[in-house]
């Protein structure tokens, strides 16, 4: 049971990483981002 809600965690959050990756890129704040790290 634990198994099934880890997964869909981590794929939520894949997919809500996916998703602030692709409005950075479009956006062009993905330097911004390289230059805070």
């Amino acid at each position: 049971m634990m198994s099934y809600f880890q997964s869909v965690a981590d794929n939520s959050a894949a997919d809500f990483l996916c998703m602030v990756l692709g409005v950075a890129r479009s956006s062009g704040a993905v330097t911004d981002i390289m230059d805070l790290r």
